[in-house]
């Protein structure tokens, strides 16, 4: 057991996977240097860090061949056991295969748009929302202590030269209101997983105040990456060539557990990761229309 340990401080690489239905719960903790990490049995952490997963489709029932409109709703908590708030580095999303992304034709909003405090970008970029939820964090100004804040957060589709993304928007309240986005890139998923939605570099992220005289600079970046809950339900209907589409679409291939959705998140080194399994119910009424 203590050369298994060993090794472990010494990995350079680690990922703590866990799979559950309907919810993931793993630990790790974080060790001396920026690349060494242990499981929850060593007795040498400096700090350990308990993370949950969440993940949900709706409706339960779909089609079997034919993706239909559908809601995702996956989320994650992320606390020390100290009580704080540890900083994240990288948020990597996975979604099913059984789960599409449908962005031909989607109107794209940009990030000009969702740092505004005169427009309001649920009217200029109404076309391109596609998701809503809450985030709560810890904001750390430089020279003052933590201050936790909850923020409703709404999801906004963005076309680049780099590909697309998911812009959340986080509009936070007192004590500290503030506006932050966090930009996660959509991209092919792995093995089980058809799209991945990752964050790279969450200490890159600015935010602008709110109310004057917040903070200065307004654009002091790196103090949003400690996010304590987050929970993005993903869903949205818009226009293609006078047809309706919609964002996210699903199917239910067979009755069995799947792995609806895989977290890894990543605190300035080692990923700790899980997997969520959920089922699904075959629409046998749109089986019989086919």
């Amino acid at each position: 057991m203590i050369g298994v340990l060993g090794l472990l401080l010494l990995a350079v690489t680690l990922i703590w996977q866990n799979t559950a239905i309907g919810e993931a719960n793993f630990q790790a903790c974080v060790v001396a240097g920026p690349y060494a990490a242990a499981t929850s049995a060593s007795t040498n952490c400096g700090s350990e860090i308990s993370v949950s997963a969440t993940a949900q489709l709706e409706p339960r029932r779909l089609p079997q061949t034919e993706a239909a409109p559908a809601v995702l709703r996956i989320g994650f908590t992320s606390k020390a056991t100290d009580g704080s708030t540890p900083a994240l580095s990288r948020i990597e999303l996975d979604i099913s295969h059984n789960v599409e992304l449908h962005t031909i034709g989607l109107p794209s909003c940009s990030f000009a748009e969702l740092y505004s405090t005169v427009a309001n970008p649920f009217q200029s970029c109404a076309k391109s929302l596609i998701g809503r939820g809450i985030a709560d964090s810890e904001i750390a100004l430089p020279g003052k202590a933590p201050v936790a804040v909850s923020g409703h957060l709404a999801a906004f589709y963005v076309k680049r030269k780099e590909g697309g993304f998911v812009l959340v928007r986080v509009k936070t309240g007192q004590p500290l209101p503030l506006i932050y986005v966090i930009p996660f890139k959509i991209a092919k998923g792995r093995g089980s997983f058809g799209t991945s939605l990752t964050v790279r570099r969450m200490l890159d992220i600015q935010g602008i105040c709110i109310k004057p005289n917040c903070f200065s600079p307004y654009t002091l970046k790196g103090i949003y990456s400690r996010i304590s809950r987050f929970e993005l339900s993903l869903h949205g209907r818009f226009r293609r060539r006078s047809e309706n589409d919609s964002f996210l679409n699903a199917r239910c291939p067979e009755e069995t557990l799947f792995p609806l959705a895989g977290i890894s998140l990543s605190y300035g080194g080692p990923a700790i990761a899980g997997t969520v399994m959920r089922n699904c119910r075959i629409d046998q009424a749109t089986q019989h229309k086919h």
